[in-house]
């Protein structure tokens, strides 16, 4: 989870080592990290059915989080707190915001502007063609953990120190926030008249409109991140237990158990794949499990090389992810697979070895997946 990545890029700068559709962008399409207001991780286009090879590799720093593909577009943020503008195809450089503290979330993108979070207490908004600043708003702590949300005209955001926001994209006014005293290290999603998101130990759920907490679910251990579809929530525990809620009142609809963590507890999990019947989700004791989405019956299970926690994307029926997202590794610059696999039924498409574990989630093309590795390397495949 992302409380374990700051300890684990804490350890790289000790040791110096120191999603994203392909629609045209209208303000009723905004291009989301992991492809809409669900997260659900469901990308409509092409992907890489096959794979020919590496189009180009370059490397922007220590840069943890998802690259988003918009219109041949690739949008990236750095740790030195930088957001580039790519070009997809060749993976030049089209422009750079510069630093803006430390950290730059993953993008979201509307109206032809981009929005991200950063490290510096700060919710920025940037020109989509230039990058020129067109406004920021002053968070009360960084909130470069969690990537924007957009409904409509309001962007949705939690921060470090636990308060989340809603606030007007055209007038950039706070509509209203929420403290919960715990930091908000995952994604908001939003589903019907709600917007749902977890702090460590406590799942909200709050009315989109005005702020109202509309129910909540506290665990012991902490919640990993969400997605939504449907009327239903689904998200795993470190507790090692995987969970459906119905998403009008938190009430729990079914529970699964993973196998034995990996190396160590607790457990992980990454964010989920919600599909018309199946859930796709990966785990610390690596393992990728397909689970039926009504009753969490498993499906199919693939074993992996190292954790799969990193959040996975279907397009075209293959499941894309990187492995090895988690701290007190020996080597963050040593060989991982990136995988595709056969949806249905869990076999290996292809694999890709890159220099490096890959903590987040990547970006599906047409005819490309990009991704990017804690030591640096983005990587853009077709």
């Amino acid at each position: 989870m992302r409380y374990l990545l700051l300890r684990l890029l804490g350890l790289i700068l000790l040791i110096g080592n120191i999603n994203n559709t392909a629609a045209r962008l209208t303000s009723e399409e905004p291009v989301l990290y992991r492809g809409g207001v669900g997260r659900t991780g469901v990308y409509a286009n092409s992907g890489l059915p096959t794979l020919q090879g590496m189009k180009w590799q370059k490397n922007l720093g220590v840069a943890p989080f998802a690259p988003i593909y918009a219109d041949d577009v690739l949008y990236k943020g750095t740790y030195e707190g930088d957001l580039y503008a790519l070009n997809a195809e060749t993976g030049e450089t089209i422009w750079k915001f510069p630093s803006v503290g430390n950290f730059v979330s993953a993008v979201a993108i509307a109206d032809d502007t981009v929005y991200f979070g950063s490290g510096d207490k700060g919710l920025y908004a940037v020109n989509r063609t230039d990058g020129k600043l067109l406004w920021s708003f002053e968070t009360d702590s960084a909130v470069w953990s969690a990537t924007p949300l957009i409904v409509g005209d309001d962007l949705f955001v939690g921060s470090e120190k636990g308060v989340f926001y809603s606030i007007n994209r055209q007038t950039h006014i706070q509509n209203w926030k929420v403290e919960t005293g715990s930091p908000v290290y995952w994604e908001a999603v939003a589903e019907g008249e709600n917007v749902y998101f977890p702090t460590k130990n406590t799942l909200y759920a709050l009315n989109i409109t005005t702020g109202e907490v509309v129910w909540k679910v506290k665990l012991s251990n902490s919640w990993m991140p969400l997605a939504a579809s449907n009327g239903v929530i689904y998200a795993g525990t470190d507790g090692n237990q995987f969970k459906a809620l119905n998403a009008a009142t938190g009430e729990e609809m079914w529970s699964i158990k993973g196998d034995k963590p990996a190396g160590r507890d607790p457990a992980e999990w990454s964010a989920p794949i919600v599909t018309g019947d199946t859930i796709y989700v990966g785990h610390s004791s690596q393992n990728f499990y397909a689970l039926d989405i009504k009753t969490g019956h498993q499906k199919w299970i693939t074993p992996l090389a190292d954790w799969g926690t990193a959040a996975p994307s279907l397009a075209n029926g293959l499941i894309y992810f990187g492995v090895g997202a988690h701290g007190g590794n020996d080597d963050d610059n040593a060989d991982r697979p990136f995988y595709a696999l056969n949806a249905e039924s869990g076999e290996i498409a292809w694999t890709f070895i890159g220099k490096g574990p890959v903590l987040d989630g990547m970006a599906v093309g047409d005819g490309a997946v990009y991704f990017n590795t804690v030591a640096g390397n983005l990587y853009a495949l077709h």
